[in-house]
């Protein structure tokens, strides 16, 4: 929307825009946007590490108890995720898995 010049010296002589002088909307709804995308995706990288975790678990020991499942799902940090996913690879037993994710914990 844009204001004509209302004649008033004080007023200027050239057309305003009011959404300029504040910023416009959808600057603000773009942020929030995009940082919603961002979240998304580092939700569904969480969402992928532990479902891979949980699939090599079972893979490799055939069952999962599930405290160790349980665990697994409440952690919500990508570093420690993607640590516990190399342990599920290299460690020799459940149990030895177990003491990863009390680590992780502390």
């Amino acid at each position: 929307m844009m204001i004509a010049d209302c004649g008033h010296t004080d007023c200027g002589s050239e057309t305003r825009n009011p959404k300029s002088e504040i910023g416009t909307p959808d600057i603000y709804i773009k942020e929030i946007l995009e940082k919603g995308i961002i979240k998304g995706k580092e939700e569904g990288k969480i969402d992928r590490i532990e479902k891979d975790i949980l699939f090599i678990l079972t893979k490799r020991f055939k069952t999962v108890p599930k405290i160790i499942s349980n665990n697994i799902k409440e952690i919500k940090d990508l570093e420690s995720l993607e640590a516990l996913l190399e342990a599920a690879i290299t460690v020799s037993d459940i149990a030895e898995f177990e003491k990863h994710i009390s680590e992780i914990a502390k």
